[in-house]
């Protein structure tokens, strides 16, 4: 934490710090500086790292190493006989096909696996996406899948008898899917637009173990995963901005939406203008995260040693560049997100004067009220002293029913003097 401390306070940021092996505490490994802490089920071991962006801006990237009963699932997913059925909707009938059962058995252990990494950041870890009260479907996350025979993403001419089994795992080709020069058979697997913020990486195991054997990691499978988690870690941590400014963006037309900074009644004024306070200040990360980001984008160390991908299929459909995709998206979302929060923030400023000024003009008027009471009762009590004979007992006291037979006597007889 002192070291994220210092690197927030410098004016670029910029730094990295090796979060290294995070083990589950009481159980032994090789590694004797490995880090301990509670880890999601099936989950083997982690690798992390925290880097920091921007001043304003940390990001921490933790890789989760399953264990290869919960890494078999999609397998297992795959090769489970089904049967078609028909399930009654209405009046209608949904037909699911084994192909449909598979892909939705293979979805429901990706969302398991990206529901238990959100929660085990906001058991641990503060942050933006952590701040929901469930999980953001823009919650950026990315998998590792590793293939013996199949080629993952294939082009046209590495089609090989196995495109039902690549589709079913979605790992068949689309048009947003990036290679890299030193490694051609690793696939990075992502929209740069949309609301999807779940990437795959999926490569041979073979080649990952060559390209992890030549940088000297050796040919183990602690060796290559490791290799591909300190390659994807800067990458990633690109690509992830663009989920976070779109998070920012939808809170940003939420509260521009929204219905809460209306009071309906006079109870609800202090509540609304506290919130409207909250997002005053809230206004203020948002102002500058925004600021730096396009500032970030725009400089030369936005892709200053990180690995980049280029198209797959050579087309450039999003440019020829990941790393120039991702600067470019940053710089025109952050763009927006400016001037979005900025006069969203304006008007919830100026509704909450209007508030306030409401809320003062009620204010005169019940001291107006209080005033014209505060005078007849004081014109009262002089009516009372003056003109009313008050008797009392020899010990001083009022007698409050002598005082009660006068006051009823005078107005009987018409006030003072008949």
């Amino acid at each position: 934490m002192e070291w994220v401390r210092q690197n927030r306070s410098c004016t670029l940021g910029g730094g990295w710090f090796n979060l290294g092996m995070i083990t589950r505490s009481g159980k032994e490994y090789s590694w004797y500086d490995a880090r301990t802490a509670s880890l999601p089920d099936g989950v083997d071991y982690a690798e992390g790292a925290i880097i920091t962006l921007t001043s304003s801006l940390t990001c921490v990237i933790i890789f989760f190493v399953y264990r290869n009963s919960i890494a078999a699932q999609f397998q297992l997913a795959t090769d489970t006989p089904r049967k078609t059925f028909a399930e009654p909707k209405g009046r209608l009938f949904s037909i699911h096909s084994p192909r449909s059962q598979k892909e939705s058995a293979v979805e429901t252990t990706r969302t398991q696996a990206r529901l238990e990494a959100w929660k085990w950041f906001r058991r641990h870890l503060p942050g933006v996406f952590c701040s929901e009260s469930a999980m953001p479907n823009k919650f950026p996350t990315s998998e590792l899948v590793t293939t013996e025979l199949a080629q993952p993403f294939p082009i046209k001419n590495e089609y090989d008898g196995t495109h039902g089994f690549l589709d079913v795992l979605g790992l068949n080709h689309c048009f947003e899917t990036w290679t890299q020069d030193s490694t051609p058979s690793l696939r990075f697997a992502t929209r740069i637009r949309g609301d999807s913020f779940h990437a795959k990486v999926a490569v041979k195991v073979k080649a990952l173990q060559a390209v992890a054997k030549s940088h000297a990691f050796g040919e183990e499978r602690s060796g290559w995963l490791y290799y591909a988690d300190d390659t994807l870690q800067r990458t990633l941590s690109r690509w992830g901005l663009v989920a976070l400014l779109a998070l920012l963006q939808k809170r940003v037309n939420a509260l521009r939406d929204s219905t809460s900074f209306r009071p309906e009644g006079r109870k609800k004024t202090l509540s609304t203008l506290t919130k409207l306070s909250e997002v005053e200040f809230r206004g203020l990360d948002v102002g500058a995260i925004s600021v730096e980001l396009q500032a970030f984008a725009e400089q030369p160390w936005f892709a200053a040693d990180v690995p980049d991908f280029k198209p797959l299929d050579g087309s450039g459909l999003w440019g020829n560049s990941f790393l120039g995709g991702i600067s470019a998206r940053v710089i025109e979302e952050a763009k927006w997100l400016q001037r979005a929060d900025e006069q969203v923030r304006r008007a919830l400023s100026q509704q909450g004067n209007l508030i306030a000024a409401r809320e003062n003009i009620r204010l005169q008027r019940r001291v107006e009220a209080l005033t014209a009471v505060t005078a007849l009762l004081t014109l009262i009590a002089i009516l009372v002293a003056v003109l009313i004979p008050v008797a009392t007992d020899p010990n001083g006291k009022i007698l409050f029913a002598h005082w009660l037979a006068t006051i009823v006597e005078w107005v009987s007889r018409g006030g003072y003097g008949q």
